[in-house]
């Protein structure tokens, strides 16, 4: 099996979607991002269709139905969340993923796509950080494909 596991703040949005990017179904959180943008979108759903993945969503969205459905609505599928973790832990991205890695040891191949930088030192080479200030690009789309195909 292989997993993506998928950030949505930072990576399905940027920094300066609150200014009328066109992003989808706007809602405020903690941040300055909001909504989905759109062409980051369809990036995303371009490497998609390029890789055969279980999506799990490792993102705060996962914890809010709302978000979810909008998620939804929006074509991002996603297969599974990972759990929440103890909040006081100092790389609390990476202990979520380990948990639900440690569920399923069927896992042969994954990747992470996060704007944080929140990690295990040992899932690093896993690792693909998307800037919030651009989201996803096309670039770390390819470098995700090239991962799996790797």
């Amino acid at each position: 099996m292989k997993v993506l596991f998928l950030d949505i703040d930072g990576v399905l949005n940027c920094l300066g979607d609150e200014a009328g990017h066109g992003a989808v179904k706007s809602r405020v959180g903690r941040s300055k991002f909001v909504g989905l943008d759109p062409e980051i979108l369809t990036i995303y759903r371009d490497m998609i269709a390029r890789l055969e993945v279980v999506v799990v969503l490792s993102s705060a969205w996962r914890t809010l139905p709302d978000l979810c459905r909008c998620l939804e609505q929006n074509g991002v599928a996603f297969d599974d969340i990972t759990p929440c973790a103890d909040p006081t832990l100092d790389r609390l991205r990476g202990y979520e993923i380990q948990l639900w890695l440690d569920q399923f040891p069927v896992v042969k191949r994954y990747a992470i796509l996060d704007d944080g930088d929140d990690m295990l030192e040992y899932q690093m080479p896993n690792f693909f950080q998307a800037s919030p200030q651009t989201g996803l690009t096309l670039e770390l789309a390819n470098k995700i494909v090239a991962h799996f195909t790797y």
